[in-house]
């Protein structure tokens, strides 16, 4: 059916057959539009979800929701998954979450109201104390494990959706957000520990980090904490994205006493016939971290943007930099379809080559890194980007090589090529693109094409083979087109 799109949005005022009246649009994300109503019948406010998934249907004419052509079934299907949700998520009671009074068919759609509670939304809240940091988010991490084990994500939660009601948090629906509530697998469920920690940690130091100046706020942030390290290192923690599979592991890991702290040495240096007493306020703070270095990087790096690894802290410090690491081969895409590719080449590699490899959460593509008037992205921009991102007291251990994979078009900033299929740097790390390896190519073509580039880095970095002048070589040098790529065997 071809529909007519009228309007995103139901008018104001609009009114349903159970009496809840639109009074205005709160947000919206790709698969809902949020509305503020109230009811005649009631002085509560409410928040009325629609479901509108652009990619399925649209607002035609006297605000009819109709599917699009080929997707009928589809979206039938979606909208009796939204009401399966909607009932799920009435099983998970708590204080803490905000409460479905009913959902419905209307209009074409369906639709879901919650209580909206009255409160302060913890933007507006100000500094939270320190101290309440941890009865909050042990509040918060119970409330996630009810819901999460009724099989409902939350998407995600941020200041905006946290309402502070009688002196308690209430987790609300996420508003403008990517996708809204889904069902409960380890990604979502570690967005929504992820998204509330840094939310609280904001609150804490009544200020909003961006992602990309999160990693270098973080151990600022922190210091409000230090009178309570084991907060401060599930936190840390939480931040990295993946350290706890479910919020009952966090809060298993908050009630544990806290360890007894190493006594701190002071620092003598003498300086002339007098003596400089350098008490621990650093020795302290190391005190503090060092159990956790495998998790400062993954933070430090910032947020990726990705839809795939849903800005999740990018889990890179104790590959790259472990020197007991068990992976001679790490791949850090950008996005998705590198991160999709990436996962498709890797057993091929290892099987052939024989090393351990792993394929990191995305970076996502950080401001400063790709050329607008070029269109294309920077190798050396990439690589500024990790070098950055990690603790000055870290280096890469030898023949560790690390793959950066993009599916944007590439370009050296050191060069006068117009583009580059991939870019080596003495460092031990590469820059590989498959947006021009991916031309006129079937997925299998263009695989195989990345797998040969990947495999060409990996020869001269790891195993340290010379660059040849066969065209039929893995390692061949004068790569200028894709045609050269398809002549190369996946041999050295």
């Amino acid at each position: 059916m071809l529909v007519v799109v009228v309007n995103r949005t139901l008018p104001n005022g609009h009114q349903f057959a159970n009496g809840l009246r639109i009074r205005n649009v709160l947000g919206h994300d790709q698969n809902h539009v949020y509305y503020l109503a109230d009811h005649a019948g009631t002085a509560w406010a409410f928040t009325v979800t629609e479901f509108l998934p652009s990619r399925l249907c649209a607002r035609g004419v006297n605000s009819v929701v109709e599917a699009l052509r080929g997707m009928e079934r589809e979206f039938s299907d979606a909208q009796a998954a939204f009401i399966n949700l909607s009932r799920a998520y009435q099983n998970a009671r708590s204080p803490n979450l905000v409460e479905i009074v009913t959902a419905w068919n209307a209009n074409g759609t369906v639709y879901r109201a919650t209580i909206r509670p009255d409160g302060v939304p913890l933007e507006r809240f100000g500094r939270l104390e320190p101290t309440r940091v941890r009865v909050w988010l042990m509040a918060s991490l119970r409330a996630l494990e009810t819901v999460h084990g009724a099989g409902v994500a939350l998407g995600g939660v941020s200041r905006a959706s946290i309402v502070v009601s009688n002196d308690e948090p209430v987790l609300l629906e996420t508003l403008n957000g990517r996708f809204g509530w889904g069902r409960a697998n380890g990604q979502r469920v570690s967005e929504d520990l992820h998204s509330l920690t840094h939310a609280l940690l904001e609150a804490a130091n009544n200020r909003t980090s961006p992602p990309d100046r999160l990693r270098s706020e973080l151990r600022r942030d922190l210091y409000v904490l230090q009178s309570d390290p084991v907060l401060a290192d599930v936190i840390v923690k939480l931040l990295a994205g993946n350290r706890f599979a479910t919020a009952g592991a966090a809060l298993t890991a908050l009630e544990q006493p806290p360890a007894a702290p190493p006594p701190v040495r002071p620092w003598v240096l003498a300086v002339g016939a007098g003596v400089l007493v350098v008490l621990g306020a650093w020795a302290m703070q190391r005190a503090l971290i060092a159990p956790t270095l495998e998790d400062w990087g993954r933070v430090f790096t910032g947020l990726p943007a990705s839809t795939r690894c849903e800005r999740h802290a990018f889990q890179a410090s104790r590959d790259f930099f472990d020197q007991r690491s068990p992976y001679q081969v790490i791949v850090a895409p950008t996005d998705d379809a590198a991160f999709e590719a990436a996962q498709r080449i890797k057993p091929v590699l290892e099987a052939k080559l024989r090393l351990n490899i792993h394929v990191l959460g995305c970076l996502g593509l950080p401001p400063g890194t790709v050329n607008a008037a070029r269109g294309q992205v920077s190798a050396q921009a990439l690589l500024r980007h990790i070098n950055t991102g990690y603790p000055v007291n870290l280096v890469p251990p030898a023949g560790v090589v690390g793959i950066i994979l993009t599916s944007q078009d590439l370009y050296s900033e050191t060069s006068h090529w117009r583009y580059a299929f991939a870019w080596r740097f003495r460092t031990g790390f590469a820059t590989v693109s498959t947006h021009r390896l991916n031309s006129w190519a079937t997925q299998g073509l263009a695989d195989a094409r990345l797998r040969k580039m990947v495999m060409k880095q990996i020869g001269v970095l790891h195993f340290k083979h010379p660059l040849s002048k066969d065209r039929s070589s893995v390692l061949y040098d004068n790569v200028l087109s894709v045609t050269d790529v398809d002549a190369m065997q996946e041999r050295y």
